[in-house]
């Protein structure tokens, strides 16, 4: 039992193994912890993006485990692959893993891989669930998803915990406010181009848009999944769509703080889009951007024409009335981005994220 934590503080550790290893929900938990002095944090983050990586987690873990021995570690999104050899190093410590991504959900609902993925899918599910077991804390990033998980994997629902995904700002970075002189109000989006995105429900939206004011950006496209979207936008006759397959980070937020509205989604209408905020709503809350987001059945704190243009999944129709409703109503934009900046200061924000991540692991404080 630790009776001093100004003395002696609680170790945490956070383990990334992903070949994106600064994806956001890594980044946010981590700028959380730090602000939390009652907290001594240790990461171990991969560098390679490939096999390489599983060899760098074991030594930064049996070099961790060794030297510092942690209270608590942290598995933020999909940790699933290392998570076994998590559990054989921390021996007992608690763990608090991220199930914002269910891989049995995705292969069974969302990807759909024939006869073999659902034979796989049974076998995933039985080691999802072991882990899901396992784990002390499972986080979700919203409470609807939270219920789903629990009962697509049978797992407690007091397990869950929902954290949203929020975004570590960047100094100097805010949306550049709309530029009135333009003749055609600028849309921009960017993404992985996963289902849930609703993708072509933006590419329909567009297309009815043609002939409008209306100019649309739209960025991303890499990898096998995406070639349908890709060969439907190679093909695409209007002349109000822009595409660029890569951006660099820096220069996507450049770019979204210069459109006049940018799109959060999700739009697709089904399965995990109806459970979920995206990573970029975060982003384009925090920068004070104005966003069309895709509705979900839970109490997130948007508003429509209040801090976010607010519509139902799936309709391009009603995607197509809010983006013109923006280019008709320019000025009410710079109200809309501010009323969205402060629901993310008053909701999401790493400070909040924080006290959030201090309530779960101090729980524990009497038990390590």
């Amino acid at each position: 039992m630790r009776s001093n934590l100004k003395e002696c503080p609680m170790k945490v550790a956070v383990v990334i193994s992903y070949y994106s290893p600064d994806y956001i929900r890594g980044k946010s938990m981590i700028a959380a912890l730090e602000l939390l002095p009652e907290v001594q944090l240790h990461v171990v983050r991969n560098r390679s993006r490939g096999l390489l990586r599983y060899l760098e987690s074991f030594i930064g873990l049996l070099k961790l485990r060794i030297e510092q021995d942690p209270d608590i570690y942290v598995l933020p999104f999909r940790g699933h692959e290392i998570f076994p050899l998590v559990w054989l190093l921390s021996r007992g410590r608690r763990i608090i893993f991220d199930e914002m991504l269910s891989p049995y959900d995705s292969l069974v609902n969302e990807v759909k891989q024939g006869i073999l993925g659902r034979l796989i899918a049974v076998v995933l599910r039985f080691f999802e669930r072991i882990i899901l077991q396992r784990s002390d804390v499972v986080l979700t990033d919203t409470n609807i998803h939270a219920e789903y998980i629990s009962n697509l994997l049978d797992i407690p629902r007091s397990k869950l915990v929902a954290l949203p995904v929020s975004n570590v700002p960047i100094i100097g970075k805010s949306w550049q406010g709309v530029d009135l002189k333009k003749d055609y109000l600028d849309v921009f989006f960017y993404g992985t181009f996963q289902k849930l995105h609703g993708v072509d429900v933006i590419l329909d939206a567009a297309e009815l848009c043609n002939g409008l004011p209306i100019k649309f950006t739209i960025v991303g496209g890499k990898g096998r999944k995406s070639d349908p979207i890709l060969q439907r936008i190679q093909g695409y006759k209007c002349d109000n769509l822009e595409h660029f397959l890569w951006m660099e980070y820096e220069e996507l937020l450049d770019r979204a703080c210069r459109a006049d509205i940018c799109l959060g989604g999700p739009f697709h209408g089904r399965g995990q889009a109806t459970r979920v905020i995206t990573g970029k709503t975060y982003q384009f809350m925090s920068l004070g951007i104005p966003m069309v987001i895709g509705r979900i059945q839970e109490d997130t704190g948007f508003v429509d024409k209040e801090n976010c243009l607010l519509v139902e999944q799936g309709s391009a129709e009603e995607l197509v009335d809010s983006i013109t409703w923006a280019y008709e109503n320019k000025t009410e934009l710079d109200r809309i981005g501010l009323g969205g900046k402060q629901l993310f200061n008053r909701r999401y924000c790493i400070p909040r994220l924080a006290k959030t991540i201090k309530e779960l692991i101090f729980k524990y404080q009497n038990n390590v």
